[in-house]
């Protein structure tokens, strides 16, 4: 079974809106500037620090948003 092309960019803009969701609450609470960001963000804080894998989380989420808006 194919899914239709309708079906296939109805899952791509979920899948962008709540991509910018996300990344928009992990901006607001890494306290990253939401309009600069991108997916080459350098992580500011070491592997053992509390929000590094929330960092890891944003870049993750920052390359998806990127290649689904290219």
């Amino acid at each position: 079974m194919a899914l239709s092309e309708a079906i296939v960019n109805q899952a791509k803009e979920e899948a962008r809106d709540f991509l910018e969701y996300s990344i928009y609450v992990l901006c607001t609470f890494l306290e990253v500037d939401i309009e600069t960001v991108t997916s080459a963000i350098e992580i500011p804080v070491a592997e053992g620090d509390p929000d590094y894998y929330n960092y890891v989380s944003l870049k993750r989420q920052l390359s998806a948003f990127e290649a689904l808006t290219s």
